[in-house]
C-alpha cells in the first residue's frame, strides 16, 4: 500500500508544482501586459499633450474682450470729480493753446512786429510801402521797376521765413489800406481762418 500511494502523491505533487508555474507565468505575463499597457497609455497621454493646441493648454485669466469690457467698467466707476476735473483741465490747456495763438497773431500785425519792422525798411529805402499788388513777396524780390531795384536792399525778412498765422493762414496786406488810408491794413483771418469777421487781428484795432 505505501508504494501506490507514495507514486500518486509524487504525481499530485508535480500536478501542483505544474499549476503553480503555469499560475505565476500567467500572473506574470498579465503584470507585464498591465506594465506595457500603462506604458503606452502614457505614451498616448503624452503624445496628445504634444498635439494639443498652445491656446487650448494656456488658459488666460481675461480674454482681450473681458479686459476690454472692464477697462470700460473702470472708466465709468471713477470718481466723477476725478472725472470732471479732468475734462475742465483738458478745457483749460485748450484755451491757453487758442490763446496763446491769437497772442501770436496779434503780435505778426502790430506795428513792431516782425513784418511791419520789414515793411518800415522796405519804405526808408524806396520811400513807399509794397503795394496791393506786389504784397509782402516784396519784402523778398527786388521790384519790377529798376530805377526801384536799386534802391532795394533786401531782402527784409529771412529767406524762407513763412508769412502766414499760427492757424496757417496767409496775413492778408492791403495798401493803401481801407482802415489806415495813409499807409497798410495789415491783418490775420483768426482762428476761422476767414477774413472779414470779429476774430480777426489787424494793424488798425486797439
Amino acid at each position: 500500500m505505501a508504494g501506490p500511494v507514495g507514486k500518486n502523491g509524487r504525481i499530485a505533487a508535480i500536478a501542483v508544482g505544474a499549476v503553480i508555474v503555469v499560475a505565476c507565468g500567467t500572473f506574470a505575463t498579465v503584470k507585464l501586459l498591465t506594465r506595457s499597457d500603462a506604458d503606452n497609455g502614457a505614451e498616448r497621454g503624452t503624445a496628445r499633450e504634444r498635439a494639443a493646441p498652445a491656446d487650448e493648454a494656456e488658459d488666460p485669466a481675461l480674454p482681450p474682450v473681458a479686459d476690454e469690457r472692464r477697462g470700460a467698467v473702470e472708466e465709468e466707476s471713477r470718481n466723477p470729480l476725478e472725472r470732471l476735473t479732468e475734462v475742465v483741465n483738458r478745457a483749460a490747456r485748450a484755451d491757453t493753446a487758442r490763446s496763446a495763438k491769437i497772442e501770436l497773431a496779434e503780435h505778426g500785425v502790430r506795428p513792431n512786429g516782425a513784418i511791419a519792422t520789414a515793411l518800415l525798411m522796405f519804405y526808408h529805402d524806396l520811400d513807399r510801402y509794397p503795394t496791393t499788388e506786389e504784397g509782402l513777396d516784396a519784402l523778398f524780390e527786388p521790384p519790377a521797376d529798376e530805377s526801384e531795384a536799386g534802391h532795394w536792399v533786401g531782402p527784409y525778412i529771412m529767406p524762407g521765413s513763412d508769412l502766414k498765422d499760427p492757424w496757417g493762414t496767409p496775413y492778408q496786406y492791403a495798401c493803401p489800406g481801407e482802415h489806415n488810408i495813409d499807409g497798410y491794413d495789415l491783418s490775420s483771418a483768426g482762428p476761422d481762418r476767414t477774413f472779414g469777421n470779429e476774430d480777426d487781428s489787424g494793424n488798425w484795432l486797439p
